[in-house]
């Protein structure tokens, strides 16, 4: 524990506002476990001891910089996120280099939060992959991170072969060269095509002048937006749509997809990716200062306060009917009912509109139901239930990959709640994805029995923890059989 005068409220503040990552209170048990590996690093006695010196100003440079490669999450691979990627090579590249090949043949990349390279190696590859005169282009992939380590590694661009992981023995064989201690090196052709550099994205003023010139076609920036406060997010999502050209795209991770966040980008949907487009200042200031549209259900669209969308509309008739109890193919209620937060005196009451949009979506008013859960969330984007229901309507609505990011999020915010991971497992179900449903199963279940039989199961609406586990097993005994 820090010194007594000291909160860990305080320490998350000051390491929001000095590394641009936010650990809000749910989350301070994971700050304290970060500062704890730190102190073992930097010789410390323990958390406290680390927390009391970064307080103080007592770190220098190079010890803050331990500090934040223990914060931070330095899991990736090369090709991360198959439908991204899918998106990328399919849709989103082809139309640029269609674009840039008839004036000066200038692409400009950026992976904002690059890790230890494999983002923006990968981009090279897919870029080498689909441009069979690239020798006559000027490509630049500007790749950035907070945390110098990483940013060492991937300078290296040697790779061992956890990095490899979803890729074929083909891919490795062909871009890499085995080293001397059996990890992997890129080859030269491919790493040169990448240029590394230091950047806190909350910094106002970016040190990397391409980085705010409106030059960049292509953002990547996944997994990123999560570790800030709300307002450091919005101020970062205004950065990068002015990073970008008007024809610009910006990639963020499946959790992070957000209405409110991206209101100035054009969101559209590819085969289960949902990448943000740039539209022109003129367009975002109609849009925002246009009223709602009413409520719809139409497939073209989402309703009320979310923009649309390219999205194919769902097979068959949409349900309307009153969502209560567990479904075999199916995600069970949208009537669960999670204790809300506080409602705020200086705001939008939470409580009551958590009440109105369990109501409006077990009545079958589903396009209110959404703007209701739109409103929730922009008042507590930090309540898991929230982006729970919000998914569970915008299943009924057939908009899976909108469904599919709001489980996402509530699990980040949830890792341990049993019917969110469920519900990703019926959602991959849907959508044909048996290997990816039966991982969400079975963590559904180990988790499940980590409780009371009799126990009510959050989100389920009061089904039990001994019901669920049936339901769950039958599920992963289907998809055994399949």
């Amino acid at each position: 524990m820090p010194d007594p005068a000291i909160s860990w409220q305080q320490v998350s503040a000051l390491v929001a506002q000095r590394l641009g990552l936010h650990f809000p209170r749910d989350r301070l048990g994971e700050l304290q476990r970060g500062l704890d590996s730190a102190a073992g690093e930097l010789r410390l006695a323990d958390a406290g001891e680390c927390a009391r010196q970064l307080v103080a100003a007592q770190l220098d440079d190079a010890q803050v910089e331990v500090v934040a490669s223990h914060l931070t999450i330095g899991e990736t691979y090369f090709f991360r996120g198959e439908e991204t990627f899918a998106a990328l090579a399919a849709h989103v590249l082809p139309a640029l280099t269609a674009a840039r090949r008839r004036g000066d043949k200038r692409l400009r990349l950026w992976s904002a939060g690059c890790c230890s390279g494999e983002e923006p190696y990968s981009l090279a590859i897919l870029l080498r992959q689909l441009l069979p005169d690239i020798d006559d282009w000027r490509i630049s992939i500007l790749a950035t991170d907070i945390n110098p380590r990483f940013l060492r590694k991937a300078s290296d661009a040697v790779y061992g072969a956890w990095s490899f992981r979803g890729t074929s023995g083909e891919f490795r064989e062909r871009y890499f060269r085995r080293a001397d201690d059996g990890r992997y090196a890129l080859v030269p052709e491919i790493k040169r095509m990448v240029t590394f550099a230091p950047l806190n994205l909350v910094d106002s003023a970016p040190a990397i002048p391409a980085a705010a010139t409106g030059a960049m076609d292509l953002i990547l920036c996944r997994n990123v937006l999560m570790y800030f406060t709300a307002d450091q997010a919005a101020a970062v999502a205004a950065r990068l749509h002015r990073s970008l050209r008007e024809d610009g795209w910006l990639v963020v991770a499946p959790c992070e997809v957000s209405q409110p966040l991206f209101a100035r980008f054009t969101p559209h949907t590819f085969d289960g990716a949902i990448l943000y487009r740039r539209r022109s200042a003129a367009s975002a200031e109609a849009r925002c200062g246009r009223a709602l549209p009413a409520a719809s259900t139409s497939a073209a669209s989402v309703p009320a306060a979310a923009p649309a969308i390219t999205a194919s509309p769902p097979a068959g008739p949409r349900r309307r009917a009153r969502l209560r109890g567990p479904r075999m193919a199916w995600v069970p209620a949208v009537g669960c009912r999670p204790e809300p937060a506080p409602a705020s005196s200086a705001g939008p009451d939470v409580r009551a509109l958590s009440a109105r949009a369990h109501r409006l979506a077990n009545e079958g008013r589903l396009g209110e139901a959404l703007a209701c859960c739109d409103q929730w969330v922009a008042c507590d984007r930090l309540d898991a239930g929230a982006h729970y229901l919000r998914a569970m309507v915008l299943i009924e609505l057939g908009e899976m990959a909108q469904a599919n990011a709001a489980l996402q999020r509530s699990i980040y915010l949830e890792p341990d709640a049993a019917m969110t991971c469920f519900a990703l497992g019926n959602l991959e179900r849907r959508l044909g994805r048996r290997q990816a449903a039966m991982r969400h199963f079975q963590h559904a279940l180990a988790l499940l029995q980590r409780q009371p039989p009799e126990a009510g199961v959050v989100l389920s609406d009061g089904i039990t923890a001994h019901q669920m586990i049936t339901l769950v097993r039958q599920l992963l005994d289907a998809g055994d059989a399949a």
